[in-house]
């Protein structure tokens, strides 16, 4: 879709070409005439060298013919109406694609966020299992300490319990 102003339209044709339609609005009768341009833009998709040249192909630096085609014949001018018309047809197509592409990464944000949550999640739960894992073996660690301390001092206690008791039953009579 093209729109039409006061003095240029420019048509997007699929090669390195622009074209140019130039009318004037006051004079409705005059033939619209067709120029076309090589365009130097780097970032094109179609490239010089896909094509081969011939002796007809005229260098960037002469003027480019006119093509002989007459538009302005066929196609009577817009009035003011239809051209603001067409402006507020392609104003709100635009706003269209906008608002359609904004909704659509309002949607990937909120995507985005649930995968978040859901991986916070995931890490937490399984922090947490890593955390009861580690404790358990600590408490582990420490009961196979304290068994093994309490095994090999079992001797000394028992001997120490004896001799509480002993003491206990002499009442204080003992040897001496």
């Amino acid at each position: 879709m093209s729109i039409q102003t006061q003095a240029f339209t420019t048509i997007a044709i699929p090669t390195r070409t622009k074209a140019f339609i130039t009318t004037t609005p006051t004079q409705p009768t005059q033939p619209t005439t067709i120029q076309t341009a090589t365009s130097d833009d780097d970032d094109s998709w179609d490239f010089d060298e896909d094509y081969s040249k011939t002796d007809n192909d005229q260098d960037a630096s002469t003027p480019t013919p006119q093509l002989g085609i007459n538009i302005g014949a066929q196609l009577e001018p817009l009035s003011e109406t239809q051209a603001q018309d067409l402006r507020d047809e392609a104003t709100s197509t635009i706003n269209a694609a906008f608002d359609d592409r904004i909704a659509e990464i309002a949607n990937l944000k909120d995507q985005v966020n649930q995968d978040f949550q859901a991986s916070k999640e995931a890490m937490q739960f399984a922090s947490d299992l890593r955390a009861k894992e580690q404790t358990e073996k600590l408490m582990s660690k420490i009961d196979t300490i304290s068994n093994e301390f309490l095994d090999k001092n079992e001797a000394l206690r028992m001997g120490t319990k004896l001799a509480a008791s002993a003491d206990r039953n002499m009442n204080g009579s003992g040897l001496e």
